[in-house]
């Protein structure tokens, strides 16, 4: 698994004609198509870290709740709601295999059900291309959001361990809808009845370690970008500020207390962990932080 600091000198390499590419970073022996994934990956970690937090144009709410280790915020700008919580985790008995396991259940996605109720089903596009950068389709009913999708989403894993940030970042970025393939993988039409969603939607999970005298403790924080019917937005943006920051602030704590136990518990994240076809991606963050 390649660490930020790769990620981010490959997206800072020049650009080069034809098979001279694979000069670029002779140590690491990349050709064309692993070159691409470095620049996007690093790309786009490098612009998610210099923007700062959720920062909606029209309104914004948020709130928190101490039982569940929450805190969440809600902005909307030009169409797009933009949605953050995190969630922190105390008293964690073995902090590198919690972070490996929640790893594992962000990065599967037909797990996502588990926690995320809009989701009706997921499956991987790209087995067995690379355990860090894959396509998943998913399948979801965002009611409050009054669209039924069927998103195609690529999810890059990143090792910012080492970096001032101090997590594994997992990006999921949507792309442009009338794709038919997608870095030699065929994109399936969507179902009757369900849209694409546009490009540029984005989820992102940073899973950080925190540093701590008194307790092991670690922090799964949660970026999404989000487009809902145009109803549903002027539905949000006029709602009074009480109902809004109810109705959400429930929401979240739901998403909130789903996760938790679903990161803490479920036997399905001890299959991917050891069996599933991104194990050694797992076993490679576990070993990082031991280290």
């Amino acid at each position: 698994m390649l660490r930020a600091e790769e990620v981010s000198a490959a997206a800072d390499a020049p650009e080069v004609a034809g098979n001279a590419q694979q000069e670029v970073f002779p140590a690491l022996g990349l050709d064309k198509a692993e070159l691409e994934r470095l620049r996007r990956m690093g790309g786009r970690y490098r612009d998610h870290m210099a923007k700062d937090g959720c920062s909606g144009d029209d309104r914004r709410a948020g709130g928190a709740e101490q039982a569940l280790g929450l805190e969440w915020s809600i902005g909307f700008s030009c169409g797009k709601v933009k949605l953050d919580y995190s969630v922190t985790f105390e008293d964690v008995e073995d902090v590198p295999m919690a972070i490996s396991r929640a790893t594992a259940g962000l990065v599967e996605m037909d797990l996502h059900r588990h926690f995320r109720s809009e989701v009706s089903s997921a499956e991987s596009l790209c087995f067995g291309v690379v355990a860090n950068d894959c396509i998943w389709r998913e399948r979801r009913h965002g009611k409050n959001l009054g669209s039924k999708d069927d998103a195609i989403w690529t999810c890059s894993v990143t090792d910012a361990l080492d970096e001032p940030d101090s997590c594994i970042f997992v990006d999921y970025y949507t792309a442009a809808p009338d794709l038919q393939e997608l870095r030699g993988v065929a994109l399936p039409s969507p179902d009757p009845g369900r849209r694409r969603p546009s490009a540029g939607l984005s989820m992102t999970f940073q899973i950080c370690p925190l540093k701590s005298s008194y307790s092991s403790r670690y922090r799964v924080v949660c970026q999404t970008l989000l487009e809902p019917s145009e109803e549903a937005y002027e539905f949000l943006l006029k709602a009074p500020e009480t109902t809004l920051t109810a109705a959400i602030g429930g929401q979240v704590s739901e998403i909130a207390g789903r996760l938790r136990n679903f990161l803490d518990a479920s036997p399905l994240i001890e299959q991917r962990l050891y069996q599933g076809p991104r194990s050694e991606l797992y076993r490679k963050i576990q070993g990082h932080l031991q280290a």
